[in-house]
């Protein structure tokens, strides 16, 4: 849609590109300006009504009825409880990843996008021969349980061993892991 361009004057684009002959007339009786700018008032109403319709359609526009109706299409009725359930933003999220699932062939790229669909943060993925991956993020702002992400990524990733590590922003850790924090600050991981 980034290639088209609305246009908001149709009334005086037209009125503007009226031939002479009609120009004139217009200016004695005003019945050819007044015809032709009704019909450009009609065409101003069709390309207000075309946007609208062409940018609520939209996923990233959708709200309401608009959105479950593009979560059923892509299998991802909204959740009768939890977030998702009440909150649009968070649905589309829902809806998002579902959208990065079906068209995922379970490569860690796949893997790293869906993840942040989710606003998953700081995601490692190390890779184990011959068929498990080490998936680490920071689940600060998600919305969804460790548990709930890992069923997730496993539908993409079929035949794969995951070990998912859902840490905060403060992870605990020892003496000599720069990344971490010691007693009384790291908080502790969610390992699933």
């Amino acid at each position: 849609m980034s290639a088209l361009t609305k246009i908001t004057d149709w009334v005086d684009k037209i009125l503007v590109n009226l031939l002479f002959q009609w120009k004139s007339r217009g200016a004695d009786d005003g019945t050819i300006r007044e015809m032709f700018r009704d019909l450009g008032g009609e065409f101003q109403d069709l390309e207000d009504a075309i946007f609208d319709l062409l940018e609520n359609r939209t996923l990233a526009n959708a709200t309401d009825n608009m959105l479950e109706r593009i979560g059923e299409s892509v299998e991802e009725p909204r959740p009768i409880s939890g977030a998702a359930s009440t909150d649009d933003d968070i649905y589309k999220a829902l809806v998002y990843s579902k959208i990065a699932q079906n068209n995922s062939y379970g490569t860690q790229g796949d893997i790293l996008n869906i993840l942040c669909q989710l606003f998953a943060q700081n995601v490692i993925i190390t890779e184990f021969y011959p068929a498990r991956l080490d998936i680490t993020y920071d689940a600060t702002n998600t919305f969804l349980s460790a548990s709930e992400i890992k069923e997730i990524i496993r539908a993409v990733t079929l035949e794969v061993t995951l070990d998912l590590t859902a840490t905060s922003s403060t992870p605990f850790g020892f003496e000599g892991e720069p990344t971490t924090f010691g007693f009384g600050v790291g908080e502790l991981s969610e390992i699933v």
